[in-house]
């Protein structure tokens, strides 16, 4: 049942990466990267605030988002 209902919502799509992101590890603790400044530009957006920080070891994916859809 769970299964079935993970499936579903790890199978839409929610958006299309138009160059390919760097979210290693390597890269996203030694700088500034567009996945970063994109998450931080949610939280301002949600929060409604100027400015958003976040720690490095928050986003852990370690691999390169291929361009295309995103799910």
């Amino acid at each position: 049942m769970y299964n079935k209902k993970l499936l579903e919502l790890y199978s839409e799509v929610i958006g299309y990466v138009s160059q390919p992101i760097d979210a290693t590890f390597k890269t996203i603790r030694s700088k500034s990267t567009s996945l970063s400044s994109f998450i931080m530009d949610i939280v301002k957006c949600y929060c409604g605030s100027d400015i958003a920080l976040i720690n490095s070891g928050t986003i852990r994916f370690d691999s390169v988002i291929e361009i295309g859809e995103i799910t």
